[in-house]
């Protein structure tokens, strides 16, 4: 289902790039991102209600008519392959090492905490996760035919662009992991009704694409992204205060708050990044650039979830006499400072994109 979906994400950045104009494409690019959020916005409360009255196997069924619907407008709009392009082989040892060095990293991680951090398993995996991702580095380098192509860090702000595309899927994917969890297991809301909740602010993310995506082909990039960042922080320090006493109202308001923030940062992320590259380098760098943002929800998601489970156990060793929603709170609490910190932290590749995105007008 992963590896499928990869393909979809830099394949759709590739093709915007290849048929809008200069002037065109951050409005393309927020209305195919109207559509890649739009599931997720109404997914939750979907899935809710089919966990809560059929079973959770029924999850999976939902997307099948969406796929259908997906292959046969494929079939009849996409282009197909370009006969008078060069074959380019599968770098597979690249595949294997980015393979082993990212699983191991993440099962490591995951597991640390219940396994314990001196577990002879993790010893061996979490290291050698990092020199697998190290040797890929290095495999990239000396391959004529890379499966990334590392050429497009030369290029001034793409670095920037790359660490701004891992925090702002961190954002996404661990904010979408916390926040339902959030009313489930300190509010005692149901599945169905966590998702209800979240749709509002799903819904507002996905009609703020259109609307940055039409911004970002009018101001600059970074701004746009610079005010969806203060919106985030905001929403991650309202989070944090929040209190077992906190009207749920305010959440699903916070959390509106924090998409729209997300929102705001992803169009102008995309056309910026890609803009910094010459044409011949834009498929490479769209793959990496999604590359970024996949393994920093996975990161993000493996963090907080961490830090959640950490924080919990110990506030209840501390205090015995604490409920278990009293425990999770604190557990929530810190995982939301944890994303906030993060994105306070992405100031620095906000700049670095910026001053690149400048180098590319001069």
């Amino acid at each position: 289902q992963g590896l499928l979906a990869g393909l979809i994400q830099p394949l759709a950045m590739i093709t915007i790039f290849q048929v809008f104009p200069l002037n065109r494409r951050g409005q393309a690019m927020g209305i195919y991102g109207l559509g890649v959020v739009l599931g997720p916005a109404i997914a939750p409360a979907i899935g809710g209600v089919l966990v809560d009255t059929l079973s959770w196997r029924a999850v999976f069924l939902v997307v099948l008519p969406a796929c259908v619907i997906g292959m046969a407008m494929a079939w009849r709009y996409l282009p197909g392959k370009d006969r008078q392009l060069a074959a380019i082989r599968l770098d597979r040892a690249g595949v294997l090492l980015l393979a082993m060095g990212i699983t191991a990293v993440l099962w490591g991680l995951a597991n640390g905490h219940r396994r314990g951090w001196g577990d002879p398993l993790l010893l061996v995996t979490l290291p050698g996760g990092i020199v697998s991702l190290v040797l890929f580095a290095f495999w990239q380098r000396r391959n004529p035919q890379p499966l990334m192509d590392l050429r497009v860090f030369r290029y001034p702000g793409f670095t920037g662009s790359f660490l701004m595309s891992m925090v702002i899927g961190a954002g996404v994917f661990a904010s979408t992991y916390v926040t339902p969890l959030y009313f489930q297991q300190v509010l005692g809301e149901s599945a169905a009704s966590a998702g209800l909740m979240l749709m509002p602010a799903g819904l507002a993310m996905a009609f703020t694409f259109p609307v940055a995506g039409h911004l970002t082909d009018r101001f600059s990039e970074t701004r746009i992204m610079m005010a969806g960042l203060v919106l985030f922080v905001l929403n991650m320090v309202l989070m944090a205060g929040a209190t077992l006493t906190t009207s749920a109202v305010w959440l699903v308001w916070w959390t509106l708050l924090g998409r729209v923030g997300l929102g705001l940062m992803m169009p102008p992320s995309s056309t910026g990044a890609l803009g910094l590259l010459p044409p011949a380098l834009i498929p490479q760098g769209s793959g990496i650039f999604n590359f970024a943002r996949q393994i920093g929800g996975a990161l993000g998601v493996n963090l907080c979830a961490l830090c959640i489970q950490f924080f919990s156990d110990r506030f209840g060793q501390t205090d015995p006499a604490a409920s278990l929603a009293q425990a999770f709170e604190y557990g929530f609490d810190r995982a939301f400072w944890l994303l906030l910190i993060v994105f306070l932290l992405a100031l620095w590749p906000l700049h670095a994109m910026r001053r690149g995105l400048i180098r590319k007008l001069l």
